[in-house]
C-alpha cells in the first residue's frame, strides 16, 4: 500500500488537488503539481504544509489531509 494518495478533480473550469498521508510518519511527496499560491480549502492541521514557489514537493505530517483549489 502506498502511504500517500493524491489526485486531481476538474469541473466547470475549477481544478482541485487532494493529498492524503495515510501513515503515522511525516512523509515527503512530489505530486508533479506546484501548489505555491494555490488556495487551501481544507486541512486537518492548524498550519498548511509548506510549499515552495514553482516546486511540486510537499511534506505531509502524520495522517495529514489537504485539499487545494489550483485556480
Amino acid at each position: 500500500a502506498l502511504p500517500i494518495y493524491a489526485y486531481t478533480r476538474e469541473l466547470d473550469g475549477e481544478k482541485w488537488l487532494v493529498v492524503l498521508n495515510f501513515t503515522a510518519k511525516t512523509t515527503q511527496t512530489n505530486t508533479g503539481i506546484p501548489v505555491a499560491g494555490a488556495r487551501v480549502m481544507l486541512n486537518n492541521y492548524p498550519k498548511v504544509p509548506g510549499a515552495r514557489k514553482g516546486k511540486a514537493g510537499l511534506t505531509l505530517r502524520p495522517y495529514e489531509a489537504v485539499v487545494y483549489r489550483l485556480n
